[in-house]
C-alpha cells in the first residue's frame, strides 16, 4: 500500500510543475506600431512599456551608427526611411554589401540589452527613427 501511494504521489509530482517566467513571455510578431508593416524575428514581446522621450528620429545612417540606448531599455523599434540600409547585431560594422538588408519603409524590432548594444546600421542616405520599451 505504502509503495502504491508513493507512486501516485511521484505521478502527481511529474505532472504538476509551478509556472515559469516563460510561459508568461507572449510573442506578437505584428507591428505595435500601427504602421501595417510586417515586424521581423525576433518578435516584439507583448506589453512593453515605452520609455518617454527616449527616441531618436531623422538620424543619419550614412555611416555606420549605433543606439542610443536610455536606462532601462531592452527593445526597440527601428524604422527606416528614405534608402534602404544594412544591419548587423554582432558588433561587426554592415556595409553597403554585408549585413542584414533592410528595405526603405521597413520597420522592425530587437529583444536583449547585448543585441540593442551591438546593433549598427548603415545606409547611404538613409535615416532611422527608433522607440525604446522596457
Amino acid at each position: 500500500m505504502m509503495r502504491a501511494l508513493l507512486i501516485v504521489i511521484g505521478l502527481l509530482a511529474a505532472l504538476w510543475s509551478p509556472p515559469s517566467q516563460a510561459q508568461n513571455v507572449n510573442l506578437n510578431c505584428s507591428n505595435p506600431s500601427g504602421s501595417g508593416m510586417t515586424a521581423w524575428l525576433p518578435c516584439f514581446l507583448n506589453n512593453p512599456a515605452p520609455l518617454a522621450g527616449s527616441g531618436q528620429y531623422a538620424v543619419s545612417i550614412a555611416s555606420a551608427t549605433t543606439l542610443t540606448i536610455p536606462t532601462g531599455a531592452i527593445i526597440a523599434e527601428i524604422c527606416v526611411e528614405t534608402a534602404a540600409a544594412r544591419y548587423t547585431t554582432t558588433g561587426t560594422t554592415p556595409t553597403s554589401s554585408t549585413g542584414i538588408p533592410v528595405a526603405l519603409g521597413t520597420c522592425f524590432q530587437l529583444a536583449g540589452l547585448a543585441t540593442l548594444q551591438a546593433f549598427k546600421i548603415i545606409g547611404s542616405g538613409a535615416t532611422m527613427d527608433v522607440e525604446y520599451f522596457n
